[in-house]
């Protein structure tokens, strides 16, 4: 029996698809880096509001830098695991679940994956994004990212029929 193939469209992600499956993605990464992470650091700094762990950092310089190592060894993991779900599977997966995933106009490379998830540093240039990326994204006409665009990447549903 010859039965027709299925096939496939693919349309530009919806707002709300995107933000849910960040949302999914973020409490995974949470679970995963941030929660580990988050008790290395309290025992490394016992006191528990700003002020005091201020005072504390400023009398103990090198917990200061272990504390700093451990923020951004946990971002660098946050950064790595956006890039490596993308670039192998071409979605994360809270896109897996919400049915997106990450497209270019030819084949999708490591560096696309880099730079459209360079948003998750949290230093000078890279800050900027968290503020432009959304902004962009609400007044572009396809919704992509200044990151997306940059990177000559979009996210798509796929449609089967």
């Amino acid at each position: 029996m010859r039965l027709p193939k299925p096939r496939k469209s693919d349309i530009n992600a919806g707002l709300f698809k995107r933000v849910f499956a960040f949302a999914l993605d973020l409490v995974i990464v949470n679970l995963v880096v941030g929660y580990p992470f988050g008790k290395l650091i309290s025992r490394l700094v016992p006191a528990s509001d700003v002020g005091a762990v201020y005072n504390y950092l400023a009398g103990s310089p090198g917990i200061a830098g272990q504390v700093q190592v451990a923020i951004l060894l946990a971002f660098l993991m946050a950064l790595a695991y956006f890039v490596t779900f993308e670039y192998k599977m071409q979605q994360t997966p809270g896109k897996l679940f919400m049915n997106l995933r990450v497209v270019s106009k030819k084949r999708l490379r490591f560096w696309q994956c880099l730079l459209r998830s360079l948003w998750i540093l949290p230093f000078f240039p890279f800050v900027l994004f968290w503020v432009l990326d959304p902004i962009v994204a609400l007044f572009s006409k396809e919704r992509q990212r200044l990151t997306e665009k940059w990177s000559r990447t979009k996210v798509v549903e796929s449609f089967y029929y």
